[in-house]
């Protein structure tokens, strides 16, 4: 989900930066050039007091401009928007191995965490410190999973009035594991055992679907605050700075066709940077498309 930006942004971008470096080059295409005409021959007809005719240029420049509007969500963002809700795994969407991969994929990297906790209780005194953060690295990539349960788990409309609820409960789970993470400073293998019990828990209740009931009210303590969800203000980073990354290649003298492949570059880039290890979820996702 995190990395959608660079699959299907690149092409939208590479036409909004022609389309800047033909501007600024003096190449306006006609298109625009013709709308642009219909606004200043306005303003001649209502000086000499032909208000109707301005009024008309006026709504047919208007007119114009939404049907340029339209024309460009139907072609450009229509695209966009089906391949977010296939790489989303949403149930609308044309490749079905992405609805199974996202469904899956909590579960995967909750075992993955409860066979980290259990190599990190059995392992030796000089290998527990490795294994420790092992476990702590396959706990921070199940957080956002469950974090995002109320967009990937297909259970909610868009304006769904259980959304918040969910996302308040999803929040108070990942606090209540990273308490209990915290405990295994004070206890040892006993809270090891007791981290993995809750976590498989979380994996058996997101696999019947119980997204609302993760964990039991007796594990989450008054005392927790909700861990908040950073993932959309992410893909706004990331969105910001790759667009900011294609402006600025628009004015780099590079080679005929290298400009894609600089885009590229630095979305991973920017993308690694703002998620670190959890850009190899990114091409386990694109092998499942390849069918590899």
């Amino acid at each position: 989900m995190m990395v959608y930006v660079v699959l299907v942004g690149i092409p939208l971008l590479d036409w909004t930066t022609t389309l800047i470096q033909e501007t600024w080059n003096g190449d306006v295409p006609a298109t625009y050039l013709a709308a642009a005409a219909m606004i200043t021959d306005m303003w001649p007809a209502a000086q000499h007091g032909q208000f109707k005719d301005a009024l008309g240029l006026i709504a047919v420049s208007v007119f114009f401009a939404m049907f340029l509007a339209a024309l460009a969500t139907a072609f450009y963002l229509g695209p966009v928007i089906w391949t977010v809700a296939t790489i989303l795994g949403r149930p609308w969407s044309y490749v079905r191995e992405t609805v199974l991969f996202r469904r899956c994929e909590p579960v995967a990297l909750c075992a993955k965490a409860i066979s980290a906790c259990l190599a990190a209780k059995s392992a030796s005194w000089r290998r527990r410190p490795r294994a420790l953060r092992r476990m702590a690295r396959a706990l921070r990539r199940v957080e956002p999973e469950i974090l995002a349960l109320h967009r990937t788990a297909g259970h909610l409309t868009v304006r769904s009035h259980r959304r918040r609820q969910l996302k308040r409960h999803a929040g108070l789970v990942v606090a209540a594991l990273r308490g209990a993470e915290a405990r295994v400073d004070r206890d040892g293998e006993a809270a090891l055992g007791q981290l993995a019990a809750m976590v498989q828990t979380v994996s058996e209740r997101i696999a019947v679907g119980r997204i609302g009931a993760l964990l039991d009210e007796e594990d989450l303590d008054d005392t927790l605050r909700p861990v908040r969800d950073w993932e959309p203000f992410k893909l706004v980073v990331a969105a910001l700075l790759i667009a900011g990354a294609a402006v600025g290649i628009t004015f780099v003298d590079l080679p005929a066709g290298a400009d894609t492949y600089v885009m590229g570059a630095c979305g991973i880039f920017v993308l690694t940077l703002l998620y670190g290890r959890r850009v190899q979820q990114f091409l386990d996702l694109l092998s499942t498309l390849r069918g590899g």
